[in-house]
């Protein structure tokens, strides 16, 4: 078990996770290759209770994904877990992350957009949630177009 997995199963409230994903978050950045040993850690605190939490372990999870394909199904079943969410919350704070995890996996972007569309129904949602939905069907028909303009 990685020291990252030890400290997330010891740790007993959201500011010790809050450490430990500012943790993930700045190994993530600085070594995004190294950074696919975090992934199963990532997608359990996508539905923490707090917002700090699910927003440092999606910021990580999209890097991951950006950074090394083929290792990231599990987060994507995990970010789509949130998505569907019973809970309100944390439901339309994964939809905020909607365009980035579509631009850092575009062959799951229909997946995606189909669970954040199920979830707004599911859920009432402002405006400002459906605005990230439209953000990534966007980017879905950007970086589309431009594959097929760069053949």
């Amino acid at each position: 078990m990685s020291n990252i997995a030890v400290r997330l199963s010891n740790a007993e409230t959201n500011c010790e996770l809050l450490e430990i994903v500012k943790d993930i978050e700045a190994h993530t950045r600085d070594s995004p290759e190294r950074s696919v040993s975090y992934a199963h850690c990532l997608g359990g605190l996508f539905s923490n209770s707090s917002s700090l939490v699910r927003k440092g372990s999606l910021n990580s999870a999209v890097i991951v994904i950006a950074t090394t394909p083929g290792s990231w199904e599990d987060l994507i079943a995990a970010y789509r877990y949130a998505i569907l969410s019973p809970d309100r919350e944390v439901s339309q704070h994964a939809i905020t992350f909607l365009p980035q995890f579509v631009a850092a996996s575009l062959e799951n972007a229909d997946s995606l957009i189909k669970a954040a569309l199920e979830a707004v129904t599911r859920h009432p949602a402002s405006s400002s949630i459906h605005i990230h939905v439209s953000q990534a069907m966007e980017v879905v028909k950007n970086i589309g177009f431009f594959k097929l303009s760069s053949r």
